[in-house]
């Protein structure tokens, strides 16, 4: 054991927080490119170099905040044709896994934090990133050369899972029952050492198996393989060569945190849920975090930024930008500075919230007062900036219709394929609707209808009838508020989506909570009297409440 002055403790760094950021196809902040950056792309520009514990025992503590950015698939110095193959068929994908994998090889220390994000197929590179790491550990960095290719090469032909039994782990696979040969060796060289280890062996005394993944919070991921779902990737196959990654969760993942877009009905990009099985051990229902928020808008709107010239007249990717650093504020420290250069009209400081004149006085509750709440809303125009009711361009068309149809996204009904691609109906997935859903929805006279929503009608159009509708209501409990889906025809209700509650935090950092300052103040004020006896922060649910608390996150 080390003595107390030896050099290798005396001389340890702090941990430190690593931070690996993934965009979209044909999004890159880093090309010298003419366009407007995702909301991944500005996160990674967002966060202080040096950050700051703001809880438990380690409190005040300084930790260096590590960030790696990667221009989406699709990107950088490519003819169109290069762009638009490596955008429609993946190309690329597996090269960012990699290329993720080795810069944290190279940073990793233990005891550093690790957190991912991503937007579109970025969001499925880093949740594959998550899964390799989480299954096959992190070498060290002087292994790569002998070790990571043979063992990435196994990590792909894997036995994926099948009949109830999980995909084959690396340690079972026949590369790792080999036994080792250094690539320096001849094939006589290793027959003469009779104790050699196998490559199992070899690879696990050489790697980090206890790498935990703090945080990986993602911008609506698209496709099961990060792929548009299309006719042309079917009849292709393109994406049979990625179904090896894993993009589950898994218990050493301590927080994940999903963006998904509501308005979005292009059949080829099907959003890509986490979900937790019924089965699963309690380790994973215990310690994994989940929160999975639909917010209006399409995939274009959830992760921001432009892929070329133009501006943003859109507002959701800056509700989904603040609700994501919101959530992961406790775990990592931003500059505010920053943070007021990309939401410049809400953070000036001090904060700048909206004007709407005479307060309106409404009652909390908000279901049978909506005359009250529409007045807000006609206010809108003498906004400094609006709140979830920009206009939202579909990008549906022609196109996108041969290549996947139309296909309305459906909340708490979204399911799994298991074996034989046969849905799998016994799973969790810890779903919630953003209040800014109800603002532009509900309460602004019809003008912002969300197709997912609306009723679905029967009947022609001389005797319609409504089949099914969502309704916006009170908990029964009184507290908060939720979203249930109403069948007419079988007098049943269900599913019910619970709707997000947004937190308080402490104002410790200068910085607040970011969603807050977008809010309109009489709408906010209505949200904080209906969710009073909600603790914690985030969802209602009781998996969600009082899980920041546990581990010193101070909300109010």
């Amino acid at each position: 054991m080390a003595s107390p002055s030896s050099p290798d403790l005396v001389d340890a760094p702090l941990p430190k927080r690593i931070i690996i950021c993934c965009d979209g196809t044909w999004y890159a902040a880093d090309k010298g490119d003419n366009n407007l950056p995702s909301n991944v792309a500005r996160l990674s520009r967002a966060l202080k170099k040096v950050g700051e514990v703001s809880y438990g025992p380690e409190k005040g503590q300084k930790r260096a905040q590590v960030v790696y950015y990667q221009s989406g698939v699709g990107t950088g110095k490519l003819g169109t044709l290069d762009k638009v193959w490596q955008g429609a068929f993946g190309a690329g994908l597996d090269e960012n896994v990699c290329a993720a994998y080795n810069f944290l090889v190279n940073n990793y220390a233990p005891g550093d934090d690790v957190f991912l994000f991503g937007f579109s197929r970025g969001a499925f590179t880093a949740r594959a990133v998550a899964g390799l790491v989480c299954h096959a550990g992190l070498l060290k960095p002087h292994c790569m050369e002998q070790l990571f290719y043979n063992m990435y090469t196994a990590y792909r032909s894997r036995k994926p899972a099948q009949n109830g039994r999980p995909a084959e782990h690396l340690s079972e696979t026949a590369w790792a029952k080999e036994l080792y040969k250094s690539a320096y060796e001849t094939e006589e060289q290793a027959a003469e050492n009779e104790k050699r280890p196998t490559n199992w062996e070899m690879y696990a005394a050489h790697s980090d198996q206890d790498v935990q993944i703090k945080v990986i919070g993602v911008f609506d991921t698209v496709g099961s393989l990060g792929l548009p779902d299309g006719v042309v990737n079917s009849w292709l196959g393109t994406g049979e060569k990625y179904k090896f990654h894993n993009t589950s969760l898994d218990s050493k993942i301590k927080h994940a945190f999903h963006a998904l877009a509501l308005d979005e009905h292009r059949g080829s990009f099907s959003p890509t849920l986490w979900y937790i099985p019924e089965t699963d051990d309690e380790t994973l229902l215990k310690e994994t975090r989940l929160v999975q928020c639909w917010f209006p808008g399409y995939h274009a709107n959830i992760g921001g930024g432009t892929t070329g010239e133009g501006k943003d007249d859109n507002d959701i990717d800056e509700i989904t930008f603040a609700w994501m650093c919101d959530l992961v504020k406790p775990y990592l420290t931003f500059d505010r500075e920053a943070i007021k250069l990309i939401i410049p009209s809400k953070t000036d400081l001090p904060p700048v919230r909206f004007h709407m004149g005479k307060r309106t006085q409404t009652d909390s509750k908000i279901g049978t007062k909506k005359a009250a709440v529409k007045k807000i809303v006609k206010k809108v125009e003498v906004l400094t900036a609006s709140y979830a009711t920009s206009k939202l361009d579909d990008t549906y068309g022609i196109s996108w219709k041969a290549a996947g149809g139309d296909v309305r996204r459906q909340p708490g009904e979204i399911k799994p394929l298991g074996d034989e691609n046969k849905v799998v109906k016994d799973v969790e997935t810890r779903e919630c609707m953003h209040p800014c859903v109800a603002y532009r929805e509900v309460y602004s006279g019809g003008a912002h209808r969300c197709p997912s929503l609306a009723p679905v009608k029967t009947g022609g159009w001389l005797y319609p009838t409504v089949d099914t509708k969502w309704e916006h209501r009170k908990a029964k409990d009184g507290n908060g508020f939720v979203w249930v889906k109403r069948d007419n025809v079988k007098g049943v209700e269900g599913p019910e989506i619970t709707q997000y509650v947004i937190p308080k935090y402490n104002d410790e950092d200068g910085i607040g909570s970011l969603e807050r300052l977008l809010v309109p103040d009489e709408y906010l004020a209505i949200l904080d009297e209906a969710n009073v006896e909600i603790k914690g922060n985030g969802l209602r649910c009781g998996h969600e409440v009082g899980h920041a608390h546990e581990e010193g996150v101070v909300c109010s």
